[in-house]
């Protein structure tokens, strides 16, 4: 599988500040859900994780149904 590097736009952003790094998806849809992998290079080496993603629905429908 080839990876898709994500870059920040309107829908994706990526704040990166050392030894720390954001990722936000915006107005997340389930055509989001999947796995993303990060990786973090520099000088010394590279380092990467894998997660996983599940948009459910709707942030408000979500709530009330939890209240």
């Amino acid at each position: 599988m080839s990876l898709q590097e994500l870059k920040s736009d309107d829908l994706i952003r990526i704040d990166n500040v050392d030894y720390n790094t954001k990722f936000f998806i915006l107005r997340a849809k389930r055509l989001h859900n999947g796995k993303y992998t990060i990786i973090a290079k520099n000088s010394v080496g590279e380092d990467r994780a894998d997660f996983d993603i599940t948009v459910l629905g709707k942030y408000n429908s979500i709530v009330k149904k939890l209240l």
